[in-house]
């Protein structure tokens, strides 16, 4: 019986400091994984700004050509160019959105399918 005690008194001692690095491991990759979305988060936001203000470059170029375009064929290459400029910068728009929702994807799948995001766990 004394034998018993000791070795459940070993794997007492033991246990705590095991969870406690499991612990610690999870929160140190759980930590990683949203400075990593953090960052992903920040670039996107940078250039949702950038575009926001060649929108704004884009309408002003826009309203001062219609200004002044001293014809209505002036007007509607002004109109003609603006639209194709405004596609480019939705295309552009997109295809960063679609990058960044893909890496925010990437970073939440890694981190759920094995409890880090590096895949060291």
């Amino acid at each position: 019986m004394p034998q018993n005690n000791q070795e459940s008194a070993g794997h007492e001692d033991i246990f705590p400091h095991q969870l406690t690095e499991i612990g610690k491991k999870y929160v140190d990759a759980a930590m990683n994984v949203q400075i990593g979305l953090l960052d992903e988060l920040r670039q996107a936001n940078a250039e949702l700004i950038a575009s926001a203000q060649s929108r704004l470059a884009l309408a002003s170029d826009l309203y001062a050509k219609l200004m002044a375009a001293r014809s209505l064929p002036d007007a509607a290459a002004a109109c003609q160019e603006w639209t194709q400029q405004r596609a480019d910068l939705l295309a552009e728009d997109g295809r960063h959105a679609l990058i960044h929702s893909q890496k925010l994807l990437e970073a939440g799948t890694r981190f759920f399918s094995n409890g880090s995001s590096n895949g060291t766990m």
